[in-house]
């Protein structure tokens, strides 16, 4: 039943195929960072081959991490993460359900599939808030994790009972075999996955593993010969990979029939063989050296390269032995095929030579501060973006705090010692100080990690993180900041220059539009509004007339009260300031500005009756501002009303015609200061 793949799998595995070359760019053709091989198996069919379409997720995953941000191809591999656990955590259950039945460790086993879909989803979330490479590194980290941790672990351990019980083993002893089965080995496959991630070297603890294996083995045949003086025939034959005993001359004496299987020759072939003819070159010519070494020093670990008999080579890691019997020499070597491991390497080095590369062309480093010794290790383009050389200068934190620049550095200590306190993490801009002088914008993001100490208790608290050098961009801001400061300036002498072509046109108005502008810009002031409003507020009110420029000039100045039509066309400025203005760009709303200073809170206003929130707040602060400045000054026909009758007015609409908030803030300035503006001495020939 096990190795029946099911439709359902079959159609699971062709509906996650991706489409490499319009979704993401991958890192070369038929490159693969996390490449299947039969160490993910657990000998189910149904299993195995979901499990491979989880690795070919994280395959395509990887492969983002080389090309530009695309959020879109992120979400596609969440879709189909979901999709997949949905559809593989129900069909695995089912398997552990019929053999487990209520087993705690199948309902743990159930609980960690619920806590997978939650942890694929809380990643989702925060991609809309976090940053791409940090989403995907954090997704990339979680996936391998889980591929050594619960796929290599536990559902291998599981599968073995499973196999086992269908076998006919009765349960319990089911469990034992697969614990022998998995003891050592899954922690091998786990740490080598997560190297890829750049945290552990898989070549370091496979060799250690692999040594204490060969160790133990070296150590039992030892405590056999004292006990025996001789090889047991099942032992021998019994030990993985390679077997070979030698005698003083090199000479081939006893083997195990693995030996026979892998190199391809037969027992008579074998028998007094010189074990020399199984080596190459440089190993042949080291060979009685190395045998005399051996003698002295008892034991070592070695790797050499053995000849097939159809003239091919295999790399093998051997432990070699010396053994005194009765006064003769012998030699031991127990050896295990390092083929898949040295693939391995290849495989983990191309992927950090990417690795570098893509680090490089980013401008981005990683780094690590152990708190305790202030030493810091960090990658290659740290030290490129530095401009130090890794061979005379290594990093400490009191040499790296001497670059940053003398203005940033009590912000940068103060955000670490605060990261260090809280167990947090920071994001952080500053400057160092490069060698020629120059200056350089960095970057960097952090958080602490707790780690625990080999053989000791507690854990050594260290921060990891990343450096960017964004030099480049910084300098982009400023030339686009120096450039819209010049467009800005160029935009406010043509501004000034329109409202004096206006006021030229009509003495009586002579400023006008600049008083209004002030009363404007403390009301606004004292409302609270932002600095960029406030710079909006002052332009628009300084031109909200513009439009009077296509009213004829004999209407403004006339020393009478004006007939019904020629108050219409006096009407008609706001809509013609709104056409003077319609292709000019505005950072603030300009055009709202002009356009609607004559509209009222109730709908009375003009030219287009709009209501409430309709007028934006800027156009209600300048209506206020212009009722008031209006009122208040002498206008050709008759005397200025003064202060307190345009308060009135604004008083009695407030809320009605004229923005609560900003009457109750020009209120509030008269009472500090009711000279403030000044009314009662000005001329106005303002037509409201």
């Amino acid at each position: 039943m096990m190795d029946t793949v099911s439709p359902q799998a079959e159609a699971l595995e062709e509906a996650f195929m991706f489409d490499t070359s319009s979704d993401i760019e991958t890192i070369a053709d038929g490159f693969e960072v996390f490449p299947w091989n039969s160490n993910f198996e657990t000998g189910i069919a149904a299993i195995d081959n979901q499990h491979k379409v989880l690795v070919g997720i994280l395959n395509h995953l990887a492969a983002l991490l080389t090309g530009s941000p695309n959020p879109d191809a992120l979400l596609k591999v969440f879709d189909e993460l979901e999709s997949y656990a949905e559809f593989h955590f129900t069909e695995e259950e089912e398997i552990w359900r019929t053999c487990f039945g209520d087993d705690p460790r199948y309902k743990q086993h159930e609980k960690v599939h619920g806590a997978f879909l939650r942890k694929i989803s809380a990643l989702r979330d925060q991609h809309a808030e976090s940053h791409f490479d940090d989403t995907l590194l954090k997704t990339l980290e979680f996936l391998t994790n889980w591929l050594a941790s619960h796929i290599l672990d536990s559902d291998r351990y599981m599968a073995r009972i499973v196999l086992a019980v269908e076998a006919g083993m009765p349960l319990e002893d089911a469990r034992e075999h697969a614990t022998r089965e998995m003891s050592g080995t899954s922690r091998v496959l786990m740490e080598t996955i997560l190297s890829m991630y750049g945290t552990l070297s898989a070549r370091t603890v496979r060799l250690i593993k692999e040594t204490l294996t060969r160790k133990r083995v070296a150590h039992d045949l030892q405590v056999s010969e004292q006990r025996e003086k001789a090889f047991s025939g099942a032992v021998v034959d019994n030990v993985p990979g390679l077997m070979l005993l030698l005698d003083g001359e090199g000479r081939l004496v006893r083997w195990n029939t693995r030996t026979v299987d892998l190199t391809g020759y037969d027992e008579d072939e074998l028998a007094g063989k010189p074990v020399a003819e199984l080596l190459e070159g440089d190993q042949q010519a080291n060979l009685l050296p190395s045998l005399e070494s051996l003698r002295e020093q008892g034991t070592q670990d070695f790797e050499i390269d053995i000849l097939l008999k159809d003239g091919t080579s295999r790399p093998y890691q051997m432990t070699g032995t010396y053994l005194d019997l009765d006064g003769e020499d012998f030699y031991i070597g127990i050896g295990v095929d390092i083929s898949k491991l040295k693939s391995v390497e290849a495989d983990l080095r191309s992927s950090r030579d990417h690795y570098k590369e893509a680090q490089h062309l980013a401008h981005l480093g990683h780094w690590t501060l152990d708190f305790a010794t202030r030493e810091i290790i960090w990658s290659d383009e740290v030290y490129n973006i530095y401009g130090c050389d890794p061979a005379v200068w290594q990093p400490t934190y009191d040499k790296v705090i001497a670059r940053v620049h003398p203005d940033d550095v009590a912000d940068l200590e103060r955000i670490l010692n605060r990261c260090l306190q809280t167990d947090g993490a920071y994001s952080h801009v500053h400057r160092i100080l490069m060698d020629d002088g120059g200056i350089k914008y960095l970057r960097t993001r952090g958080h602490v990690v707790n780690e625990p100490v080999h053989g000791q208790a507690g854990t050594v608290k260290r921060l990891v993180g990343t450096v960017h050098d964004i030099s480049n961009e910084k300098q982009a801001e400023q030339q686009l900041a120096e450039k819209a400061e010049e467009a800005k300036a160029a935009l406010m002498s043509t501004v000034a220059a329109v409202a004096k072509a206006l006021e030229a046109r009509d003495p009586y108005t002579a400023g006008h539009q600049h008083r209004v502008s002030e009363i404007a810009v403390a009301i606004a002031e004292k409302m609270g509004l932002d600095a960029h409003r406030i710079e909006g507020i002052r332009l628009g009110a300084s031109i909200h007339d513009i439009g009077k420029l296509a009213v004829p000039a004999e209407l403004l100045t006339k020393p009478s009260r004006l007939s019904d039509i020629e108050y219409e066309l006096i009407k008609n400025h706001a809509p013609a300031g709104r056409d003077i203005l319609a292709d000019i760009q505005f950072p603030w709303p300009i055009y709202d500005i002009v356009s609607q200073h004559h509209e009222r809170i109730d709908g009375t206003g003009y030219p287009d009756g709009l209501k409430g929130d309709e007028i934006c707040l800027e156009a209600r602060i300048v209506a206020v501002a212009d009722v008031f400045e209006a009122m208040s000054a002498h206008r050709p026909y008759r005397a200025g009303l003064g202060p307190d009758r345009a308060i009135e007015e604004l008083t009695r609409n407030s809320g009605l015609a004229y923005d609560k908030n900003a009457v109750d803030a020009l209120i509030d300035l008269l009472v500090e200061d009711k000279n403030r503006f000044d009314a009662g001495n000005r001329t106005s020939g303002n037509r409201s």
